[in-house]
């Protein structure tokens, strides 16, 4: 798998994430008090930060997949302390104070969005990598 293949299916989650977002904000304006503001904030913020995530999983896959797992592990590491303090940055020095509690929410679900899509990228490269564990097979 390349990069650039995992950053553009990275990029129509949060896509696919921001239009549901935005289509949740303008039905429920009135009661939400919503803006976009927050929103885009979070995406771009998530989308960034989850394609530098992928750069460790793409160089064990690259390299025959034996650090697989650990590879996984440092990209999940990376985007929560990445997410974590960048997210911390914007929080306190570009959102207003009407939009800090949408742009925390925002992030988290992109944030779980974008773990999840990881995983089952991830387990897609083990299947590949291992195709005889992968089915259950005890040999």
């Amino acid at each position: 798998m390349s990069l650039l293949r995992l950053s553009f299916q990275a990029l129509l989650v949060v896509a696919a994430g921001t239009g549901l977002g935005a289509v949740i904000l303008w039905w429920g304006s009135e009661r939400l008090g919503g803006d976009f503001v927050s929103l885009i904030w979070a995406g771009v913020l998530c989308l960034s930060v989850g394609i530098i995530s992928l750069v460790p999983l793409r160089l064990a896959a690259k390299h025959g997949g034996e650090c697989l797992s650990q590879a996984y592990l440092a990209g999940t590491g990376l985007r929560f302390l990445l997410t974590l303090s960048l997210g911390m940055l914007v929080y306190n020095y570009f959102m207003e104070s009407s939009q800090k509690v949408a742009f925390a929410l925002w992030t988290l679900v992109f944030y779980l969005l974008l773990l999840v899509w990881e995983t089952l990228t991830a387990l897609r490269l083990v299947k590949n990598f291992y195709p005889s564990s992968a089915g259950g097979r005890s040999n």
